[in-house]
């Protein structure tokens, strides 16, 4: 008798334990994580090789001295820029990784100079300079559309012998990217120009689209207050995310986010607190990531996950630069 009164306390303290872990409300601190699928992008570097003929033109140090300030014609008569070169044989080095996510955290970063050298190594990304160095000049930018940028610089005829490598470079001196060329030779009364173009190419998967590469090929045109990724949105639409998306399917509540950054990475997160959104429940599965513009610039899907007045949550949404 003794122990069935005792089989029965015990099978009772169980149902109990088992009702006040259902009704429990959970700590303030506690918090659920929501990781879901990463956008990989990769950087296509392209380098196109310019060069035009000094002709006429009066310029200091010119290799004739027929062509010196005070001798004949006055005014530019250099002849017409022609495209001599072009090549996509380049590499997004370490410390450019470094700073691209940094840039989309907020941070100042910016491509600062253009470097030309005579080195002929295959581009690495643990690359740290040019192999031969010969000139450097200060670069300027040029925005081409929502997923490439192009920095551009021309040197002297005395700058240089030959153009077969290339590289930018950082505001604190790091190079981002180094390229080669299939090797240009001009004489000494030539000069050159160099445009490098870096496109943004999202890695295709299911669950994640890229739809708007603004915000990441701006991040490094300058060094300036970067437009970043700014905020998180969160919503109920369950739709094969596509890179014509301008939106969530079905929004219902968007954050301000914090950032955790990586060598090659950058991870937007927010929370959700309990008391948000103003309605509950809400079953999630999609979610976007804005830029300080409000431009979506991804946008992924995943396993519904219910958001409740019982639920905190942590949004988390990683951007990796391969």
């Amino acid at each position: 008798m003794a122990r069935r009164i005792e089989r029965e306390v015990r099978k009772n303290r169980r149902k109990a334990q088992r009702l006040e872990s259902t009704y429990r409300v959970p700590s303030p601190d506690q918090t659920t994580t929501l990781s879901v699928p990463e956008l990989r992008v990769s950087l296509e570097w392209t380098i196109t090789v310019y060069t035009r003929p000094l002709e006429d033109a009066l310029i200091p140090g010119h290799p004739d001295p027929a062509h010196h300030p005070g001798q004949g014609v006055c005014g530019d008569r250099r002849g017409s820029w022609s495209q001599v070169d072009q090549s996509t044989e380049s590499a997004t080095l370490d410390a450019g990784r470094a700073a691209l996510a940094e840039a989309l955290s907020g941070v100042q970063r910016g491509i600062d100079q253009a470097a030309i050298g005579s080195g002929t190594t295959t581009p690495n990304g643990g690359d740290t300079s040019l192999e031969a160095e010969d000139s450097r000049r200060t670069a300027w930018y040029d925005r081409r559309d929502a997923s490439s940028t192009a920095w551009l610089a021309d040197y002297r005829f005395d700058a240089f012998e030959e153009i077969n490598e290339a590289g930018l470079t950082l505001e604190n001196g790091d190079f981002a990217a180094r390229l080669t060329t299939s090797g240009v030779s001009p004489d000494d009364s030539t000069e050159a120009k160099i445009e490098v173009e870096m496109t943004v190419n999202p890695d295709t998967g299911d669950n994640v689209a890229l739809t708007d590469g603004t915000a990441i090929s701006d991040a490094l045109a300058t060094e300036q207050e970067a437009v970043g990724l700014d905020q998180i949105a969160l919503g109920t639409d369950s739709t094969q995310p596509g890179q014509s998306d301008t939106s969530l399917g079905t929004e219902v509540i968007r954050k301000p986010v914090d950032h955790d950054v990586a060598q090659q990475s950058v991870t937007p997160w927010t929370i959700v607190i309990r008391q948000e959104p103003s309605t509950q429940p809400h079953d999630l599965t999609e979610l976007a990531v804005l830029d300080g513009d409000g431009t979506m610039s991804w946008r992924v899907t995943f396993s519904a996950e219910t958001k409740d007045s019982r639920t905190r949550l942590q949004p988390r949404a990683r951007l990796r630069i391969l």
